[in-house]
This record gives C-alpha cells, structure tokens and sequence, in this order.
C-alpha cells in the first residue's frame, strides 16, 4: 500500500488548452484514485479561475476512472 503522504497526480500539458490529469510515480489504489483525481482537478481550476472548462472526458477501466482529459479555454 502508498503512504497517503507520498502519492502524486500528474497533470501532463498536452496541447494548447488540454490537460490530462492522471496517477503519477506513486499512483493510489485504482478504487482511490478517482478521489485524489478529484482533489487534484480542484485545487487547479480553483487556482486558475481564468480558465473556462468545455469538456471533461474521464478514462474508465475496470470501472475506475484512471485519468482525466480537460479542454479549456
């Protein structure tokens, strides 16, 4: 099991107004990680009221979400 203290979320630029946030080097257990996903996307759009969010597609496997793609503009 990951210390809670030591999990990370990356979030990867993939283009201009597209980020992809997903587990990082030491990812939660899959059942969790929809939760620090969550609190990872938060916290950003909080500290970018600037961005307008279009869309938030997540990534589902076994009924996880695993990652999520945002556009923004």
């Amino acid at each position: 099991m990951v210390d809670e203290n030591t999990i990370t979320i990356d979030r990867i630029e993939l283009g201009t107004g597209w980020v992809c946030f997903q587990g990082g080097e030491s990812p939660p257990a899959p059942d969790q990680l929809p939760w620090f996903l969550n609190d990872a996307i938060t916290t950003w759009i909080n500290r970018h009221p600037e961005f307008k969010i279009r869309t938030m597609l997540p990534i589902v496997v076994g009924g996880n979400t695993v990652a999520v793609n945002i556009w923004f503009d």
